[in-house]
């Protein structure tokens, strides 16, 4: 199966998404798979290009924007959506959300 594993971009976590996004290419390529990293810093065009080779999609980041392409796309990716990544990568909003649903 061909893996395109997102990550990287320009937020606070970008490292430790970068970090984790290796270690899912190697256990995936260790499992058989064809796995490659690309970095959502370099544009979207370039990840719209991983994401159409590819079988399926992971995401290692959850600002929701990659998420959204990949909607757009129609391409299959593993996780939440586009919106529910935006609200979860908002902690203060997520947390009020929570509250007013009980």
């Amino acid at each position: 199966m061909r893996v395109a594993i997102i990550c990287g971009g320009h937020g606070l976590e970008q490292e430790e998404s970068r970090v984790s996004a290796r270690a899912l290419r190697e256990a995936a390529q260790a499992l058989g798979h064809d796995a490659t990293l690309t970095d959502w810093a370099d544009g979207p065009q370039v990840v719209a290009e991983a994401a159409q080779a590819a079988d399926v999609v992971y995401p290692e980041l959850e600002d929701g924007g990659v998420q959204e392409l990949l909607e757009a796309l129609g391409v299959p990716f593993v996780g939440s959506g586009a919106a529910t990544s935006r609200l979860c990568c908002h902690k203060a909003n997520y947390k009020l959300k929570l509250v007013r649903h009980g």
